[in-house]
């Protein structure tokens, strides 16, 4: 799907006009350069013409989740929803990015009696492609969001992003992060990142893998430990929780908090 013979062979004539640099701007990839394009591959994805393509992202995205799913674990769910206010009317997960919606499917298939609100955001083309129908048989609002502008739910249990930061350098990843933190209520939200860590030895195929895809389609990257502990520190007011194996799966949960958040807790 990514890395096509269009572009795909392009690839080491981009590398040499480079330097052979790796690639760190969003408006200067491989893709880009391969593709003859302006367009960032999401904006690409909407241009008319494309619907083909833009329905393998999302049935890649629907599938590509291996091994057991973040809210199958009982410890995390009640680390992170023991204190969930029983309302309905509280937002309980504002997926972000959230593609087709097919998380918040498995996660109110899986919890249906678990009180709140589900809200799926992603850019107005990838919400007008899902299926209307499943969603709102599964209680899930839809709402066309840029994340790259201020969260406009506030105050929601969990703001969850699958995989969704690895698309994206580092200057992008904290713009998105700061954007959800102005939405956060202090003691309360939580941000969950559903993404691969690299182990910083013995590397799998499919982790480094997917890191050549980031790196040619997005000048993204997959990231070690250490390397999300600071991108998250960076954005300021942001603090890791904790970072939760998930038994099967090749990606982690890194739980995030406010900052005062964290310190009011060690300091009880």
């Amino acid at each position: 799907m990514f890395l096509s013979t269009k572009y795909g062979g392009e690839l080491p004539s981009y590398l040499r006009k480079n330097k052979y640099a790796n690639p760190t701007d969003k408006d200067d990839t491989p893709w880009k350069y391969g593709m003859r394009t302006d367009k960032h591959y999401f904006e690409w994805l909407g241009v008319p013409g494309n619907e083909m393509q833009a329905e393998a992202f999302h049935n890649h995205m629907r599938f590509k989740t291996w091994g057991l799913r973040w809210h199958a674990m009982p410890d995390l769910m009640s680390a992170v929803f023991g204190d969930m206010e029983p309302s309905a009317e509280d937002v309980l997960i504002v997926d972000v990015g959230g593609s087709s919606g097919h998380d918040l499917v498995g996660f109110r298939s899986a919890h249906p009696d678990m009180p709140g609100r589900l809200i799926l955001q992603d850019l107005s083309h990838a919400i007008e492609a899902s299926n209307r129908e499943e969603l709102g048989s599964h209680s899930i609002e839809a709402i066309a969001h840029d994340f790259f502008i201020p969260e406009p739910i506030a105050g929601a249990k969990v703001y969850y992003l699958k995989m969704v930061l690895h698309d994206w350098p580092d200057k992008q990843c904290k713009e998105i992060l700061a954007n959800i933190k102005t939405a956060m209520r202090p003691g309360y939200s939580r941000i969950l990142l559903n993404e691969i860590i690299i182990p910083d030895a013995n590397a799998r195929w499919y982790e480094t893998g997917v890191d050549m895809i980031m790196l040619t389609c997005h000048s993204a990257h997959e990231r070690r430990e250490k390397a999300w502990r600071s991108l998250i520190e960076d954005v300021g007011g942001l603090q890791v929780n904790k970072i939760w194996e998930v038994a099967g799966a090749i990606e982690k949960v890194i739980e995030i908090e406010l900052a005062q958040s964290c310190d009011a807790r060690q300091a009880e």
